[in-house]
């Protein structure tokens, strides 16, 4: 930048892609670091494209976030093969989101929109399931808080085709955060027999945010 003008970098010489690719690596240019570029001459942007010097950076967007579905789709996968229950949840959570990414913002009756969303739930349920394997490993009260929230998210989405799954989303999602309360009360009642005091508090702590982050998702 020079000023609030964007200005290039071009070389002088005889033969100028020779001498650029000689002096510098064309990252220089993009990364801004004018002060490492030897013999520069500097030009507006501008001038460069009346020149036909100047190339737009531009990319299919669409076809690189197919691309980053297709490729956490195969991560999801490897990690189900590996048995890496919490990997698998994360990378289809991820698929999940940029599906709806993918559709944000279009007709909500194209048949396309409507089939993205429709993965997009299902990847919202295939994480569900990882972390149900995940909690039966473990019986860890965090994935019971997880897998409120999940289907406390899922019941606020709208399902395409199925009008029963909202409500079945918030059902599971009550069972799962009543569930992460009672597992935390065991935890403190059973760290406080075994004279863990420590344990035992940390749980009563568990139960009173659990609780109140249980009414607050119930205000949605």
């Amino acid at each position: 930048m020079e000023g609030q003008q964007p200005r290039v970098a071009l070389f002088s010489g005889s033969d100028e892609t020779t001498h650029w690719q000689r002096n510098v690596d064309a990252s220089a240019v993009i990364k801004g670091e004018w002060q490492g570029l030897p013999l520069e001459i500097l030009i507006p942007v501008d001038q460069l494209r009346e020149q036909g010097l100047w190339q737009e950076a531009e990319i299919n967007r669409r076809a690189w976030q197919l691309r980053l579905i297709q490729l956490r789709q195969r991560l999801a996968e490897q990690a189900e093969g590996t048995g890496e229950a919490r990997l698998e949840a994360q990378q289809s959570l991820m698929v999940a989101d940029q599906l709806e990414l993918l559709v944000a913002g279009q007709t909500e009756g194209d048949g396309e929109t409507q089939r993205f969303a429709q993965q997009a739930i299902g990847w919202r349920l295939r994480a569900a399931e990882a972390l149900v394997v995940l909690w039966q490993r473990n019986q860890e009260t965090a994935v019971a808080v997880e897998l409120a929230q999940l289907f406390g998210e899922l019941s606020q989405r709208h399902w395409p085709g199925d009008d029963k799954g909202p409500i079945n989303a918030g059902q599971n999602s009550h069972f799962w955060w009543s569930l992460a309360l009672q597992q935390a009360a065991n935890s403190s009642e059973q760290g406080e027999q075994a004279g863990d005091l420590e344990r035992a508090a940390e749980a009563a702590s568990d139960v009173l945010e659990i609780s109140a982050a249980y009414a607050e998702a119930m205000k949605g």
